[in-house]
């Protein structure tokens, strides 16, 4: 996640704008590693617990790119994704925000082998990093959200479906979830 956010935005810029990370899991082998020394008496590391808690990648931005802003830490299971970008978006929405924008960064490791069959999670690891600023009305990405359906594609992460949509140029994109369905469409 920090390699893709140091990616997206200029050295100039990493210190001006708020911030949103959105991980499912977090730093989960971090995690499992600290949970198996426990289990055999094992003493447990400071700095490894400090690089498990979920704002880890938050807070390393933070301290690396000098960055004072808010900044937000996101989880919201298989709806993550569509979560943090609304995160994101309202940041950009208050006068604070508009001027520099929101840094977005989504993403998560590979579940490990220990939790893999347990575990609805996508197979591989990802991150995407994306700069939102706001758009006038003749352009940009509107979000809205209808009813929740089954069926929706859990093989691939919803960011890389948003990615491929993006990148597509198609007019709309649905992330269909039990709960809701999360739709981006281009103006």
């Amino acid at each position: 996640m920090l390699h893709v956010a140091n990616e997206s935005i200029p050295d100039l810029r990493r210190s001006a704008p708020k911030s949103v990370f959105a991980s499912c899991y977090g730093s989960i082998s971090t995690m499992l590693g600290m949970l198996e020394e426990l289990a055999v008496d094992a003493p447990l590391s400071p700095s490894r617990f400090s690089h498990s808690v979920h704002n880890t990648q938050a807070g390393l931005f933070s301290i690396w790119a000098n960055n004072h802003q808010a900044s937000n830490s996101i989880a919201a299971g298989d709806e993550t994704f569509a979560h943090g970008f609304l995160e994101a978006v309202s940041l950009i929405q208050s006068k604070a925000g508009a001027e520099e924008g929101a840094l977005f960064v989504t993403g998560d490791e590979s579940m490990p082998a220990v939790v893999a069959d347990r575990s609805d999670a996508p197979e591989g690891a990802y991150a995407l990093s994306l700069v939102l600023e706001p758009s006038n009305e003749d352009c940009g990405i509107k979000l809205s959200i209808e009813a929740g359906a089954a069926g929706g594609d859990t093989s691939i992460p919803d960011a890389l479906l948003f990615l491929r949509w993006f990148l597509s140029g198609e007019s709309t994109l649905r992330l269909v979830h039990p709960l809701r369905t999360w739709v981006w469409t281009r103006v």
